[in-house]
């Protein structure tokens, strides 16, 4: 049975206490205010100043309210607003729940001037959270969460205030910030540059905060899906970063040619020049591939290998570039799923070079490796095999077109119908067939660098 307001005062409170224990899993934390305001303390930690007789009213009405349920909460909104602007220092236990009761009315809201007026009211109640019982549950990091959204569309007004409360949330929790914060925190450094309230070189600045932070958690978190979560964190602190700054490859020298040639041991110096190298996209830059050496030299792993592997690929150096993909080959030994993707994506560059042997052998090694790989492998070969048409030229018009029979093999491996439909549009006619002495059905052998053989079929 719900209680009435004529309840005696001093047993709704301990009421009002106790249903408060079990309603928010984080009363263990609510606390009396230590806040040199905060007098006239009672046995049970509220401190109710020179509003003791008015406080005890509004706060039974609010309390029983909250109490009784979620369809009363509107009609608690007032007495918990007066008891939060009087007193302030009551209890942690009005912020906790009247958190929930502000979120709980602005879901309700029906109009901006009701949700902007909510907003506020969330904001205010965590800066007061935080002034009177300091930063339990990371009260500020919460109030990071909230002000973005709320603030971001009333105006460039609110822009410097923005700036103001990330930059002190990354000062205050560092590498342990939010995620969401880190992002809100580039963000806000991206609007104050727009707003030209500060310089390019303060926004590298910034930026190299959020992204030390964000690379702690790629590094150190356990789970991938975390691990995931935070490159993607970084991938839009990037795009950011791209926007609201000219970075080019002239300007990423001037900041770090020098100095990693000079120290080419020092693998944190290296690792953030070559993230500001990609970031320009200065991937044919020579000193991208120093940079690159350097963060590899000092901390080696299979993925940096591959980046090296790829760049002396793309500036057609197969020698370079077959000797760094063996590194990142090896260096990923323990897991088959990553050498395999290495083997893959290093088949293609030598197919592209048309150095279609070594590029199947390639593709057959991550087939064998991962299965989810194959029917890309294979699709791989089947492509290889299809385009050899001017290298593996023949008079008879049948053995020219055992690659085309020897493609279809390898799409069906992969399960291709699209391009099995294409290779088999290639096939030898009957009429070929029959001029050339042969018989459907039977084996033939292919020549050029492909090798082996097939049966022969028509189209």
């Amino acid at each position: 049975m719900k209680k009435s307001v004529s309840t005696t005062i001093s047993n709704l409170i301990k009421i009002a206490f106790f249903i408060f224990s079990l309603s928010t899993p984080f009363f263990s934390s609510a606390q009396k205010s230590k806040h040199p305001d905060a007098q006239n303390c009672d046995e049970d930690g509220y401190c109710w100043g020179e509003n003791r007789d008015e406080g005890k009213d509004k706060f039974a009405i609010y309390s029983d309210r909250f109490s009784w349920g979620e369809e009363y909460w509107e009609s608690a909104e007032e007495p918990l607003t007066w008891l939060v602007t009087n007193i302030p220092y009551l209890h942690e236990s009005l912020y906790i729940n009247g958190y929930k009761i502000y979120n709980f009315c602005l879901k309700k809201a029906e109009t901006d001037e009701r949700k902007t007026e909510l907003e506020d009211k969330i904001l205010a109640l965590l800066d007061n959270r935080y002034k009177y019982f300091g930063n339990s549950l990371n009260v500020l990091s919460i109030k990071g969460s909230k002000a973005y959204p709320y603030l971001i569309d009333r105006g460039n007004g609110y822009y410097k205030s923005l700036f103001e409360l990330y930059t002190g949330l990354y000062d205050l929790q560092g590498t342990e910030s939010k995620r969401y914060n880190l992002q809100y925190y580039m963000a806000s450094v991206a609007l104050m540059k727009q707003s030209k309230e500060i310089e390019e070189a303060e926004v590298f600045g910034h930026y190299e905060k959020i992204m030390n932070a964000i690379d702690f958690h790629i590094e150190s978190e356990t789970e991938e899906e975390e691990v995931e979560k935070w490159k993607e964190a970084g991938k839009k602190v990037d795009e950011l970063l791209v926007k609201v700054t000219d970075i080019n490859c002239e300007k990423v020298d001037e900041f770090f040619a020098e100095k990693i040639l000079a120290h080419p041991e020092d693998g944190a110096l290296n690792k953030r020049a070559l993230k500001y190298y990609a970031l320009a996209k200065c991937y044919d830059n020579p000193n991208f591939i120093t940079a690159a050496k350097g963060a590899f030299n000092a901390e080696p792993t299979a993925g940096m290998a591959s980046i090296i592997a790829r760049s002396f690929a793309s500036d057609k150096n197969y020698k370079e570039a077959e000797e760094w993909y063996q590194k990142s080959i090896s260096l990923a030994k323990e897991d088959p799923i990553k050498a395999a993707k290495y083997y893959l994506t290093y088949a293609k560059i030598l197919s592209k070079g048309g150095q279609f042997t070594k590029a199947r052998s390639m593709a057959y090694e991550a087939a064998s490796l991962d299965k989810q790989k194959a029917s890309e492998a294979y699709s791989l070969i089947g492509d290889m095999y299809m385009h050899s048409g001017e290298t593996c030229k023949n008079a008879d018009p049948v053995k020219q077109r055992t690659i085309y029979l020897v493609a279809y093999d390898a799409y069906a491996k992969a399960g291709n119908s699209s391009k099995m439909s294409a290779a088999k549009e290639q096939f030898p006619s009957i009429q070929d067939i029959f001029t050339a002495g042969l018989e459907e059905g039977s084996e033939v052998e292919v020549g050029c660098w492909i090798g082996g053989t097939t049966v022969l079929r028509r189209r």
